[in-house]
């Protein structure tokens, strides 16, 4: 849910509040797991890094590096058609 209020408004245009409402929990419930907004935007930006990182370690490494990118753009244009990283303003 986060993800998807970063994606569409950034990390500065999302309230905490909005995260809060979004994933139906309270402040409390919030703090427990995080101790800011940026810091849960440092956790997305480290599971998206990690998406990217596995998306990559996927590639035939024995295919031609034109063919890797051909299919790296082919897995990328998926991953984009499927909205979860579509405007992605971390």
């Amino acid at each position: 849910m986060a993800r998807n209020l970063y994606s569409a408004h950034g990390c500065e245009g999302t309230t905490l509040e909005d995260i809060l409402t979004a994933a139906g929990i309270t402040k409390g419930a919030f703090y427990h797991y995080f101790k800011s907004k940026e810091s849960l935007c440092e956790t997305i930006i480290e599971q998206v890094t990690a998406d990217y990182r596995q998306l990559a370690m996927s590639l035939d490494a024995d295919a031609e590096p034109i063919d890797q990118l051909r299919e790296m753009i082919s897995k990328l244009a998926v991953l984009n058609a499927s909205g979860e990283w579509v405007n992605c303003r971390l």
